[in-house]
């Protein structure tokens, strides 16, 4: 079976649509501050709009080609085209108040520079020390993930209180968490935190326990040990990351 020319326009759409819905979840990691690498970077604040632009004009497209042709698609098209423009001209111009609020409040205070975001000091460089700590060993797994514990509190007093994003190193011995390099740098001192494997009693997935955030919430990973201890750590793929907690470290998967 072959496709006629006229299935090419209608392919390419729905390529655009699939590309659009990359974009939104690139853009919500964005400004949500779940990815913050970029900050201080050579891309500027272009991940702020680059990303949401790009989505709206793959939307746009999609519209011309997948929906009807008259005024179902153009009267679609021409808002997306429109918001697209104008949040390309936003995010060049750069005025104070645009982008997401831990953003906007770095800047302020400005902690948001090139060496702060990129090259914490050896000594407060989380994963840097706890790579280093276990010598030539390496993880078998490395996940996104944001420790939450009462207490931590913000760094310097802004972006979400007692949540550090950074990543879950999972070694055959431990589990390790450390913190971004981005968090360390406005932080008194690295976030590590350490489990060991033989500890690990049950893994619980369940909805984020935070109830303040103002932005996009990921499920909570619950790791409870042997002597009564909950780590909590919020992650995008919650249930990947238990399956590896289960599959790793044999711990027993408890409904959430």
């Amino acid at each position: 079976m072959t496709s006629s020319p006229g299935d090419t326009p209608a392919v390419q759409g729905w390529v655009a649509l699939a590309l659009g819905l990359g974009g939104v979840v690139v853009s919500v990691l964005v400004w949500r501050g779940t990815w913050r690498s970029w900050v201080g970077g050579p891309t500027g604040s272009a991940p702020l709009f680059v990303f949401p632009a790009g989505a709206l004009l793959a939307f746009d497209y999609a519209a011309t080609f997948v929906l009807p042709e008259g005024r179902t698609g153009s009267r679609i098209a021409a808002p997306l085209l429109l918001a697209a423009i104008l949040v390309i001209v936003l995010g060049l111009w750069g005025p104070s108040w645009f982008g997401p609020r831990w953003y906007r409040e770095r800047h302020a205070r400005g902690t948001a520079t090139p060496a702060a975001d990129r090259q914490p000091a050896p000594a407060q460089n989380s994963e840097a020390l706890a790579r280093s700590a276990r010598g030539p060993a390496t993880p078998g797994r490395r996940r996104h993930a944001a420790l939450l514990e009462p207490g931590l509190g913000a760094p310097e007093g802004i972006g979400e209180p007692d949540l550090v994003p950074g990543h879950l190193l999972l070694y055959p011995d431990e589990i390790v968490f450390c913190a971004e390099a981005a968090d360390d740098a406005v932080r008194p001192g690295p976030t590590i935190r350490a489990i060991p494997a033989g500890s690990v009693a049950t893994v619980e997935v369940t909805p984020t326990t935070r109830t303040r955030a103002p932005q996009v919430r990921f499920p909570t990973v619950a790791i409870h040990t042997v002597d009564g201890t909950t780590h909590r750590f919020e992650c995008a793929r919650a249930r990947a990351v238990a399956d590896d907690l289960v599959g790793l470290y044999g711990a027993r998967r408890t409904p959430g």
